[in-house]
């Protein structure tokens, strides 16, 4: 099975993402994991889109299809993947989305369900605003949902807790104006397709999470 989940900055997708991969062995494709690899391994693309996300912005259509495609077509190729793939973070845009279409087409592929997650806005201020990450092990925390034991100290490995550029409070207003200017028309999108399904994502994490795996057991 192949999922789309999608909705905005802050509505959790990366968290219920890592509990299908966690649960149910689905693979997980995240645009903005892969563009903060390559800022943190300084490679071209990496040096063109850091001032982008930096601010907010959302990276140019013609640079997130072609690097999605081709960690797409990589992981593809490998032989004995029949778990599915669960789409993070892309499509973010009408363009994108019917490139996504083709793209599993010409592998013979399909997308079964488009999970939208209706979050509130003063619910994802709470969520992006107080995101911390560890700078050693990447784990994630929120200094008012879920703080960590010691102040800017990780539970897991004790590294130093910081803030992204992105969530900081100028650039998530610009996120949540550019989502709602291009990602939202989505849903339109993706119900005319017969596949969308949409989730309250302000519940909490588990609540969320069972009714996601459900979506993807009945689809199965």
């Amino acid at each position: 099975m192949n999922i789309v989940l999608f909705g905005p900055p802050g509505s959790g997708k990366g968290t219920q993402s890592a509990l299908l991969v966690k649960e149910l062995g689905m693979y997980q494709i995240s645009t903005g994991d892969l563009f903060r690899e390559a800022i943190r391994l300084g490679t071209p693309l990496g040096l063109q889109v850091k001032e982008i996300m930096r601010v907010g912005g959302l990276v140019p259509d013609n640079i997130t299809i072609g690097f999605f495609e081709e960690t797409l077509a990589q992981l593809e190729e490998k032989k004995g993947r029949k778990d599915g793939f669960i789409f993070d973070g892309f499509p973010r845009t009408l363009d994108q989305a019917k490139a996504l279409k083709s793209f599993l087409s010409s592998k013979k592929l399909e997308l079964q369900k488009a999970v939208f997650l209706e979050v509130s806005k003063d619910v994802l201020l709470r969520r992006l605003t107080g995101r911390r990450f560890c700078t050693a092990c990447g784990t994630i925390y929120n200094v008012e949902l879920a703080p960590t034991m010691i102040e800017q100290k990780c539970n897991k490995c004790g590294g130093a807790l910081a803030q992204r550029p992105d969530d900081k409070d100028d650039a998530v207003v610009v996120r949540l104006e550019k989502y709602q200017q291009s990602t939202l028309p989505l849903k339109k999108y993706y119900e005319d397709e017969r596949v969308l399904v949409s989730i309250n994502g302000s519940r909490s994490e588990k609540e969320v999470f069972l009714d996601l795996k459900q979506i993807v057991s009945d689809e199965n």
